[in-house]
């Protein structure tokens, strides 16, 4: 991955190879930080600081900022799943925190959303797990204007139904939309799309 920050005066490019992750910066310098990682994703903020999230083979979720050629862990702790079973590991970013979101499948028909929200102000950190959701549709999370959206396929309800739901920040868990919030969100999210 690079990132192409136009405030980032080097560029950065994180990579993993043989269950490695580098990072090579913009002079090709490539150094190893890290072994034996299964997934991993960056955020690079408006201060130029590195926010990286990792996942170790013995399925350890690790919290990191590199900056000023420096590698600093910030939180980490177990999963208490297998690493090789994590699909779909990515970064979105509120205002005062870092959400680490990937899936795990359970079965033919369902899976679990797993999120992780790391404050950076307080140095807390939340899980949340998004139950029964569908494999044979793609859930989506978007975050806009500060609140994160997540629209899934529930494969409890027997229609297989469309579920809206936000991240309340405050109380750190998620929760459905009213009808009208529904529509407004989803029409804002799904004009965000783009189609192929």
């Amino acid at each position: 991955m690079i990132d192409s920050n136009p405030n980032y005066t080097h560029s950065l490019n994180f990579f993993l190879k043989n269950k490695c992750f580098y990072v090579k910066d913009s002079f090709n310098n490539i150094r190893k930080l890290i072994e034996d990682i299964h997934a991993y994703d960056f955020y690079i903020d408006k201060y130029q600081i590195s926010h990286i999230c990792l996942v170790d083979l013995s399925g350890v979720l690790h919290y990191f900022i590199y900056k000023d050629n420096s590698l600093s862990s910030i939180n980490k702790f177990k999963l208490n799943i297998l690493s090789k079973k994590i699909k779909n590991f990515s970064l979105y970013t509120l205002d005062d925190s870092l959400n680490v979101f990937f899936h795990i499948n359970l079965n033919n028909k369902s899976s679990n959303i797993y999120h992780i929200n790391f404050n950076f102000y307080n140095d807390t950190v939340s899980h949340n797990i998004i139950k029964n959701v569908s494999r044979y549709s793609q859930y989506k999370i978007k975050s806009s204007n500060n609140h994160l959206l997540c629209c899934y396929n529930d494969n409890s309800i027997s229609s297989n139904s469309l579920i809206s739901i936000y991240f309340n920040d405050l109380n750190k868990s998620w929760e459905k939309l009213n009808k009208l919030d529904t529509i407004y969100l989803l029409f804002k999210f799904c004009s965000s799309l783009k189609y192929e």
